[in-house]
């Protein structure tokens, strides 16, 4: 039985964009407005959250941003998380990266953060390998483009910047994080 961590380096590192480290279950419980528990494995996000949170609340939204209140499914009406293209973006400790995942497909790119040139790309089949330890060929692979068409869509950040910072860590605070799996190779 495979253990987190095992595989190539970077599944060793917690501050990754696996799908071990980015499935966070959140719970709600019964209430006036979700009766009973409910359970749904469907991909969702963090930013679902406070659309959700606004709907339940009875107000309306002000302004159309990212996110998708789940409310309706909680309450047993059909969602389908699969069409959605879900991101993340891991740009602490010296690290960009990048995933994007649809259809049960997964891209994954790592980037220089300085200058933001493409280290590495990977690409998984979740459905046939959730633990992702085997990379999809890229070479002329249509779901691969089409994949990093949706990551670049994904990343776009509509017109809202923030100057990044990268600042080096001391070497305490570095060791530190490194002991507790958070650290890890710098250039993958």
């Amino acid at each position: 039985d495979l253990q987190v961590g095992e595989g190539s380096p970077c599944r060793a590192r917690k501050n990754s964009l696996h799908e071990f480290n980015l499935g966070i279950p959140f719970y709600l419980l019964p209430s006036a407005l979700v009766e009973t528990p409910r359970v749904f494995a469907r991909p969702c996000a963090n930013i679902d959250v406070p659309p959700r949170l606004v709907e339940w609340l009875g107000f309306r939204r002000q302004a159309e941003g990212p996110g998708t209140s789940l409310l309706a499914a909680l309450r047993g009406q059909p969602y389908d998380g699969e069409s959605r293209a879900l991101y993340a973006r891991n740009s602490t400790n010296g690290r960009f990266e990048e995933s994007v995942v649809h259809a049960r497909h997964k891209l994954l790119r790592y980037r220089r953060p300085q200058d933001g040139s493409v280290l590495a790309r990977r690409l998984f089949d979740l459905a046939a390998d959730p633990r992702e330890l085997r990379d999809l060929p890229q070479d002329g692979n249509p779901s691969g483009t089409s994949m990093e068409a949706l990551l670049e869509a994904a990343a776009d950040p509509h017109g809202i910047a923030f100057e990044a910072r990268f600042e080096e860590l001391d070497a305490t605070t570095r060791e530190n994080l490194d002991a507790l799996g958070y650290g890890g190779a710098r250039d993958e």
